[in-house]
């Protein structure tokens, strides 16, 4: 059964603990490049759930302004508290390899990351991307896109399941016209969705609450 993740975009990191406490779900995505502190990383030592830190940058959609190299190093401080590092395919190929290395040495799965939160590529180059992340030694290849209608959310989902990657796939449409996909792709296969801790705590407006969430996989996913 795939896992739901909940996304938290608190300040710092004490915040980000305590609310991950009251939180019964797999897997907490902490998103680095919403603090405005990130001192005391070891906080995160703290958190019950599986881990995944994040930290995206202002061209892929983040908050994060600075430079690859800060943000990259930022990502490797926070290893030994994680169980997954999201990094971007279209990273600075140096960088990116670094932290796939580092990830590795750490036991810490690399979920490799492609976010276009304006357009939806065609089926064929979702597939692309899908295998260039795994040619990157991605663990689990991620693609998240923006629908301009349902047939852009149907072919994310379509080149999920085609696409014939031996690792773990997330493959989900943004916004409303996306929502869909975070409860169908996890059916067909999908490693992981992504939740909100509730509904004023939202990182895209597509996603349920995790309230929401449980229900669905409940009723939903075997």
């Amino acid at each position: 059964m795939a896992l739901v993740c909940v996304t938290l975009t608190e300040r710092d990191v004490g915040s980000t603990a305590a609310l991950a406490e009251k939180l019964g779900c797999d897997v907490v995505e902490v998103r680095l490049d919403h603090m405005k502190d990130t001192s005391g990383l070891d906080g995160l030592g703290g958190i019950k759930q599986s881990l995944m830190v994040t930290c995206m940058p202002e061209w892929e959609g983040g908050l994060y302004k600075g430079m690859e190299e800060e943000r990259v190093s930022l990502l490797k401080s926070a290893l030994k508290y994680a169980d997954y590092v999201s990094i971007e395919l279209r990273a600075e190929k140096r960088y990116r390899d670094e932290l796939v290395m580092e990830a590795g040495k750490a036991g810490v799965k690399v979920v490799m990351a492609f976010h276009d939160f304006k357009s939806t590529p065609r089926r064929h180059e979702i597939v692309d991307i899908l295998r260039r992340e795994e040619e990157a030694c991605a663990d689990i290849a991620k693609v998240a896109f923006k629908p301009k209608n349902y047939s852009e959310a149907l072919d994310v989902l379509k080149a999920q399941v085609t696409a014939g990657l031996r690792i773990p796939v997330i493959a989900l449409s943004l916004g409303e016209l996306g929502r869909v996909t975070r409860v169908v792709g996890p059916m067909l296969g999908g490693y992981m969705t992504f939740a909100a801790p509730s509904a004023d705590r939202k990182a895209d407006a597509g996603q349920y609450t995790l309230e929401e969430m449980a229900e669905i996989r409940r009723l939903l996913w075997k």
